[in-house]
């Protein structure tokens, strides 16, 4: 269970650095 969570923690602020990283990509 406790896995599973820091599983979904790891996605979760891996998509938000993706996201930033896009939204950065978009103002150059």
């Amino acid at each position: 269970m406790l896995e599973h969570m820091t599983i979904f923690i790891y996605v979760h602020d891996t998509m938000k650095t993706y996201q930033l990283a896009f939204l950065i990509g978009n103002i150059y």
